[in-house]
């Protein structure tokens, strides 16, 4: 009878002990860095890329108010997990964990931040005294880059007499700093914009 406890409780044992680092917890904190605080109510979707690149959909969660997020995932044959966070009116995280960074004994903590969206338009106003030939110079000396909304770092050019209007997404509380050239002219204008978290601030350029 004892023997047979014994092998009964090193079974028990051992299956306790297989179970044990099956699976990956990944949690974290999402903070909103314009605002403060956590980027609560924002969907999180996490995506799995399986050993030979297949991506695929795994789960999704809504943060908690405090920005924080949990998720538990079974041990596989991947390679990566991807996380993208989104909530209107701030620019989209895309994040990955590689999976040989991962511990299974531990929780993995990774934390991001993302920032409100602010916009700033350009009015170009020409007021019929532009030659055909003349060029209009704006220079972006700062801002928001890599999303599809923002604005590339340089200088653009708008030749002849343009009356158009273009808007750069950049991040809230900012000084999205630029110069520009009136046509037919040297003297360089420096000026800015200060922004404001989901509004957008209007710079005329008449020439």
């Amino acid at each position: 009878m004892k023997n047979t406890l014994l092998i009964l409780t090193l079974l028990i044992g051992l299956i306790s002990c297989n179970k044990e680092g099956l699976d990956f917890v990944i949690k974290g904190t999402i903070s909103d860095n314009s605002l403060g605080g956590g980027l609560g109510g924002a969907r999180i979707d996490l995506y799995v890329t399986k050993a030979g690149g297949n991506q695929a959909f795994l789960k999704s969660a809504t943060l908690e108010e405090n920005g924080s997020y949990s998720f538990t995932i079974p041990r596989d044959k991947d390679e990566q997990f991807d996380l993208i966070i989104e909530k209107d009116g701030y620019f989209t995280l895309n994040e990955t964990i590689l999976f040989s960074d991962l511990s299974a004994s531990d929780d993995n903590v990774y934390n991001y931040a993302t920032t409100a969206k602010s916009y700033v338009t350009f009015n170009l106003l020409n007021n019929g005294t532009v030659d055909t030939q003349d060029v209009l110079k704006i220079q972006k000396l700062n801002g928001k880059q890599g999303c599809e909304e923002c604005c590339p770092i340089g200088i653009e050019y708008f030749n002849g007499a343009v009356d158009e209007s273009f808007t750069c997404a950049t991040d809230a509380y900012t000084n999205y700093r630029f110069i520009y050239w009136l046509p037919g002219g040297q003297e360089a204008f420096y000026d800015s914009v200060y922004t404001l978290p989901f509004q957008t601030s209007v710079f005329n350029i008449t020439y």
